[in-house]
């Protein structure tokens, strides 16, 4: 038995003592073999070093793991006679039935998402393709339970999570990420904030500014939610790292860990930015939703600093900021309603001018082009809804 760093821990060792999370969680008990992923695993973790033994005997300690991962994966799961997985076709009626509500009051929650955050034109493609994506992932058992744990936070954790996951979603097609990593996207989003179910109440609602032990208690939810989806070996590890991480900054203000840069990954800075956008544009018991141009503006003053720009970027492409019929003031004073997105410049619709600068209702239609050259003046200062 020795104790080594884990940076110079090799595929094979046996662990000799087991590893907890700072909050306390078995994460690898004693006499795990250790593979490449659970290497990895410490490290993010941040555990320094491990006992480690080549002594114990390896076919008790697989033995052990895959106990472990036939746990997390669901240890009640029905086995037919030969020894493999029950068709799920063999459940009994009502078990179904519930899965099924489930999955279909999430494609629900999902379909409203997509509606209101997509762009004007592109509805039918983009329904049809994410509802399908959304949908295959919560065929397994497992994930449902785990938008279970979501939805029994709060109702509004759980739409907040949905809207997270489908404008992360949106962003990474503008980004051209494979359908694999749009997957792991979308689960992360919808997972992202599981971690708030071991948050206090009355500190995760509370109205007003928080005292500093009720901040610690809510930035715990990222570690919280890493306990949770890291012990479920059926889970991709991206999963649990977006839950972590998805609150740090390239600048490293973020946290728990005050990562950097490259530090972060790609997805968990990916739902980053879905997470900061969404929670602005929500109206909360302390203050109501942000003006679309604020948000904007924060997005893209926070660009390379906070948040990657070719994500905030993406965002901002992929989605109607200001939506058909909404009432907007310009730069010039005059007031009028967006009739037209213009795709490839989003912050800059086409609006029908209603009143000028004095307030005057004007007699003859007058409609504007922002994303036209004769209009790089002209802006929009306040929206109206």
């Amino acid at each position: 038995m020795s104790r080594i760093t884990v940076d110079a821990v090799q595929k094979g060792l046996i662990l000799d003592e087991p590893i907890y999370t700072k909050t306390g969680a078995l994460l690898l008990p004693r006499g795990t073999v250790l593979d490449e992923r659970h290497i990895h695993f410490l490290k993010n973790l941040g555990v320094e070093s491990v006992e480690v033994t080549t002594k114990l005997a390896r076919k008790n300690a697989k033995a052990a793991n895959g106990r472990l991962t036939r746990a997390a994966a669901g240890a009640n799961e029905e086995k037919s006679h030969d020894g493999t997985p029950a068709l799920r076709d063999q459940e009994p009626p009502e078990t179904k039935a519930f899965y099924d509500l489930l999955r279909e009051d999430l494609l629900v929650q999902v379909n409203s998402a997509i509606v209101h955050y997509s762009q004007e034109g592109s509805h039918d493609r983009e329904l049809g393709d994410l509802l399908t994506l959304f949908g295959d992932l919560f065929q397994e058992h497992n994930r449902v339970q785990h938008l279970l744990e979501v939805k029994s936070t709060d109702a509004f954790t759980f739409k907040h999570c949905v809207n997270v996951a489908v404008l992360a979603v949106l962003t990474g097609l503008t980004m051209r990420l494979s359908e694999d990593s749009l997957r792991m996207v979308a689960l992360g989003g919808l997972l992202h904030d599981i971690g708030k179910k071991k948050v206090p109440p009355e500190i995760l609602f509370a109205e007003g500014a928080l005292s500093p032990e009720s901040r610690r208690r809510i930035e715990e939810h990222t570690e919280h939610g890493y306990d949770t989806l890291v012990r479920d070996t059926a889970l991709p590890e991206e999963i649990a790292l977006i839950a972590l991480q998805h609150h740090e900054r390239l600048d490293g203000s973020g946290y728990p860990r005050r990562l950097q840069g490259d530090q972060i990954h790609l997805f968990s800075q990916l739902v980053g930015v879905a997470d900061v956008f969404e929670a602005m544009t929500s109206t909360r018991n302390y203050r109501p939703g942000f003006n679309p141009v604020e948000i904007v503006e924060y997005l893209m003053g926070a660009s390379s600093t906070l948040f990657p720009e070719r994500i905030v970027k993406a965002l901002l492409d992929s989605i109607t900021i200001y939506r058909i019929g909404s009432a907007v003031q310009l730069s010039n004073g005059a007031t009028g309603v967006v009739v037209k997105a213009n795709a490839k410049l989003p912050s800059r619709p086409v609006v029908r001018i209603v009143f000028d600068d004095r307030r005057m209702p004007l007699r003859h239609e007058h409609v504007v082009d922002l994303s036209q050259p004769a209009h790089t003046t002209l802006c929009i200062v306040r929206s109206f809804g």
